[in-house]
């Protein structure tokens, strides 16, 4: 759940203790002066600011300070236009949050939602809700830190409906679907078309509680942005993005912050690459799961659209040694030609394989040589570099070849018998042996081995020469790397004739 928060209105860092938490949505204020123009905004010393103690930006977002036309005491048709400061710009911000959660709820923005959920329900996780805001909030224009609108005073803008719904099909949103180990890195690319006029990635997460009293760094975790462009030109969060609201490049990681944003004006066409660095984990924030780790929220816009998840079709049950054929489909926004990356579940993977057409399945093959239940995941990429998310597992069985002793047949001297192949791929170096019990004066135990068995096949074994007198038990047993079988027979021995 979102928390929203008033910075207060003392203009200056004299604020609420609660507007500094890291995991809320603090709101600052701007004078609008009654005029439609936002030229002639200013903070102009009316609502409380940042920086945090620790360094840290806020507030989150702002938004009008003064002649807010609201309801009032009186009666209940009773309205006044003279409500402000920061207690009437919070409301305004989290109206925009309320907004944009109905908007998720739509499933606007290409997210899953379950048609006959309500907005509660479909909700998203609070760091996306709060990532989704900043990314897409009006910045005021500044450069500095001595300027009235800089960006310890509006914070990260004044958050715009407008936006999110004109880049509904333009967004690449992570709602906390990825989980970092402490020193884990995760990547992520996302393709920029020829003219955009700026691309913007934020990347927020939910931290444990600290403890301001005696902490100086305030955030428990550290998780890290960093965006790469198709020239290799690296960007930090929040470099430069203090004195400015565009990125600089180069730079060095943001160590306090648990917003981070990347600003680029006028990128480069193709592919970025996004990272997200796990250097410090050291309290576990994702519950979910029994490891100390933590997970993010990314968006980033407008980028485009990324390919659909992919579905998986095939076999679910097959022969360890035996190539196995699997369908994969999905299709691009865009139109694109696709690749597919491919997690077998047994350690190894296709590295995009393809190009292949959107819409038009293809088929990949692969052989496990081991054993087991598996899970197969996929992905796909555009020509552009756009991912999409993982492919529901599609679980696969996979059996060894069995080994079956056929019927024990006796008679002068020997005997005789079958050791069959049940499965669909031929076996090697099967070891056999048969045993009898009581009184065998020869031929008690004879062995071998043999060095195939073709899928479906059988070979036969039998013994040496037996010489003995009264019942006996007749053991056959064989042996190879997947599995055993072992069959008796009661039998009498007449010198050197076996009854079975």
């Amino acid at each position: 759940v979102v928390h929203c928060q008033s910075q207060s209105n003392a203009g200056d860092q004299m604020s609420r203790p609660q507007a500094w938490a890291k995991n809320i949505i603090s709101g600052g204020g701007i004078y609008h002066y009654d005029t439609l123009t936002k030229t002639d905004d200013q903070w102009n010393y009316g609502a409380s600011i940042g920086p945090a103690t620790d360094g840290r930006i806020k507030p989150d977002l702002c938004s009008f300070y003064d002649e807010i036309f609201t309801t009032t005491s009186g009666s209940p048709t009773a309205y006044t236009s003279s409500f402000g400061g920061t207690s009437g710009a919070t409301p305004i911000v989290a109206g925009h949050v309320g907004l944009f959660f109905q908007m998720w709820s739509d499933g606007i923005f290409g997210n899953e939602v379950d048609p006959e959920g309500t907005v509660f329900e479909n909700r998203p996780h609070m760091t996306t809700a709060k990532a989704m805001m900043i990314n897409t909030a009006e910045q005021y224009p500044f450069n500095g830190t001595s300027e009235d609108k800089t960006r310890m005073h509006q914070g990260w803008g004044m958050p715009s409906v407008k936006n999110l719904y004109d880049l509904r099909d333009n967004f690449y949103i992570i709602n906390e679907e990825d989980i970092l180990e402490n020193l884990e890195v995760s990547t992520h690319m996302v393709a920029v078309e020829s003219g955009s006029p700026y691309l913007k990635v934020t990347m927020t997460y939910a931290d444990p509680a600290g403890n301001p009293g005696v902490q100086s760094q305030h955030r428990i975790n550290d998780l890290t942005l960093k965006v790469i462009s198709p020239s290799d030109v690296e960007y930090w969060g929040n470099y430069g993005l203090k004195t400015s609201i565009w990125s600089q490049p180069d730079g060095e990681p943001d160590t306090k912050d648990t917003v981070e944003c990347v600003f680029i004006q006028n990128p480069e066409v193709g592919a970025w690459t996004i990272e997200i660095y796990a250097n410090e984990i050291i309290q576990d924030s994702h519950l979910e799961t029994p490891e100390i780790d933590a997970d993010y929220a990314l968006v980033v816009s407008p980028v485009l659209s990324a390919p659909y998840p992919p579905t998986v079709e095939g076999e679910t049950q097959g022969d360890v040694g035996r190539q196995m054929d699997f369908t994969f489909v999905t299709t691009d926004p865009g139109n694109s030609n696709l690749f597919y990356w491919v997690e077998w579940g047994d350690g190894n993977h296709t590295e995009w394989f393809g190009p292949s057409a959107s819409g038009t399945p293809i088929i990949i093959s692969h052989t496990y040589q081991i054993q087991g239940n598996f899970s197969i995941t996929a992905k796909a990429k555009n020509l552009l570099g756009t991912e999409s998310g993982w492919s529901e597992p599609f679980a696969v069985t996979v059996i060894a070849p069995q080994l079956q002793i056929g019927v024990i047949s006796g008679g002068l001297f020997k005997i005789t018998t079958v050791v069959k192949n049940t499965g669909a791929i031929d076996i090697t170096k099967v070891q056999w042996n048969i045993t009898l019990s009581g009184s065998v004066f020869l031929g008690k135990q004879t062995s071998g081995s043999l060095l195939s068995i073709a899928a479906g096949g059988e070979r036969t074994i039998n013994t040496d020469f037996i010489l003995g007198f009264g019942r006996t038990v007749i053991t056959v047993s064989a042996t190879h790397q997947y599995s055993s079988a072992t069959l008796t027979q009661n039998a009498t021995i007449l010198l050197f004739y076996i009854k079975v």
